[in-house]
């Protein structure tokens, strides 16, 4: 099941162009087929250096007709999620990369001061190595990851490599989609 009983809010990590955006996108899209209503959803993203994707972020928002907003630092990120009205807060993270190591930790600074219940998911796109999946899957040990969302489902052979490195790390995969 893609929604979570204990929380509705989702934050998505994980490697640079791994589809976190578009993920965020059909997540609220899903709400919304679900029965949540549009008003009771917002879009975040800490992700504001990237011009195309706050492009494809106001795009989808518009698309969907749901909230937009962006965090430029971790204050405004904890005044949106603690203060907008809206109880689906769906936030997109700026990517980590594979040779940053102290990425995973700045990103999640971000949210240590922040009182509101939210589901970290790590996104991982089916379309690389396994190899470079588990290296993704080990960046983020230690991390409060509660699943993993596989993307890119339609640019991959098969999903063997991406289900085999959560099967490995032990992760469970709560959702898988294309682009």
């Amino acid at each position: 099941q893609v929604l979570n009983p204990f929380t509705k809010s989702k934050v998505l990590v994980g490697p640079t162009g791994a589809g976190k955006t578009l993920s965020i996108a059909k997540l609220a899209d899903l709400y919304i087929k679900n029965g949540e209503c549009k008003d009771d959803i917002v879009m975040i993203t800490t992700d504001f250096n990237d011009t195309a994707g706050m492009n494809q972020s106001n795009y989808y928002s518009n698309t969907l007709d749901v909230c937009m907003e962006y965090a430029h630092d971790a204050k405004e990120l904890k005044y949106l999620v603690e203060k907008l009205p809206q109880p689906i807060k769906l936030i997109d993270t700026f990517g980590i990369s594979k040779r940053d190591k102290t990425k995973p930790e700045q990103l999640f600074s971000y949210f240590k001061d922040i009182n509101y219940p939210l589901d970290f998911i790590l996104t991982l796109p089916a379309n690389v190595q396994e190899e470079l999946l588990l290296k993704s899957l080990n960046e983020f040990t230690g991390y409060p990851i509660s699943s993993c969302f596989i993307t890119k489902e339609d640019e991959s052979i098969n999903l063997a490599n991406a289900i085999a490195a959560c099967i490995r790390h032990k992760t469970k995969i709560s959702f898988i989609g294309n682009g």
